[in-house]
């Protein structure tokens, strides 16, 4: 597992009947933006921009943290503090690394989605 489901379960009993709503809205929207912020954190590393490469490094560890991505949020992490330390030269298999996992929590929270509907 990839994900852990347990960390949406836990919206179910604030939102109650909203919840299925709500929890395939949220996976869409991460579905959605995630490939548009690994493009944006790619093209920071190779403009060796590293503000930019962190704010989107951020931005994905902070959303995987919503589903329980916790390999996801780790690499995304590592990739925000190499960002904040300018030093994003040596980045570029670090962000192949969470594209791959990035695959594998896709597909986990496709069929997530799917159950849900």
């Amino acid at each position: 597992m990839t994900i852990d489901r347990n960390n949406l379960e836990r919206y179910r009993e604030i939102m109650g009947d909203e919840y299925i709503e709500f929890a395939v809205d949220i996976i869409q929207t991460f579905l959605d933006s995630s490939p548009k912020t690994i493009i944006e954190l790619r093209k920071a590393f190779q403009d060796n921009d590293a503000k930019t490469f962190e704010r989107a490094a951020h931005s994905l560890k902070s959303n995987a943290k919503v589903f329980g991505a916790d390999r996801f949020a780790e690499i995304a992490l590592g990739l925000e503090k190499l960002g904040k330390s300018g030093d994003i030269e040596k980045a570029e298999k670090r962000i192949d690394e969470l594209l791959t996992e990035y695959t594998k929590v896709a597909k986990e929270l496709n069929a997530l989605k799917e159950e849900i509907q």
